[in-house]
């Protein structure tokens, strides 16, 4: 990484407090959902999830982090565009309640925080600091 990387690595982890405070974190190996079936609440509010499905088993997760901009909500396979979509808490909100359960196909970041309350900074050189490894848990809302 460059130093200016290294930087904001080290500033991020202070700004966080260590394991103080969540933040959102993009996780390139499973970011994004296709046509899912939301989650109801209320008549009028329904959750983004994403479900893995093996054989006959099935995880629902919620989804509380959509990527703002990215959300497309369907119902019944047409388009719409629903009253309110909050990017804090995943929660699709419709002006009356949907005829069918809506899916949404979105980009998502993961909440995570920090596992540790110090970093391990390794200067190589006046310009080079490494940190080998950084451990972040998923905070589960």
């Amino acid at each position: 990484r460059t130093r200016a990387e290294m930087q904001a690595v080290i500033a991020h982890f202070y700004i966080a407090k260590g394991r103080g405070y969540s933040f959102r974190f993009k996780d390139w190996s499973d970011y994004q959902a296709a046509d899912a079936v939301m989650v109801q609440i209320t008549s009028t509010v329904w959750q983004l999830v994403k479900r893995y499905v093996i054989g006959g088993n099935e995880h629902i997760r919620t989804i509380t982090k959509p990527v703002a901009g990215s959300v497309t909500v369907k119902i019944a396979g047409s388009p719409v565009t629903p009253a309110a979509i909050d990017t804090l808490t995943g929660r699709i909100t419709f002006a009356s309640a949907p005829g069918s359960a809506p899916t949404a196909s979105f980009q998502f970041d993961v909440p995570v925080r920090f596992d540790t309350d110090s970093l391990p900074v390794q200067a190589n050189a006046w310009d080079l600091q490494i940190v080998n490894n950084i451990d972040l848990v998923e905070v589960l809302e």
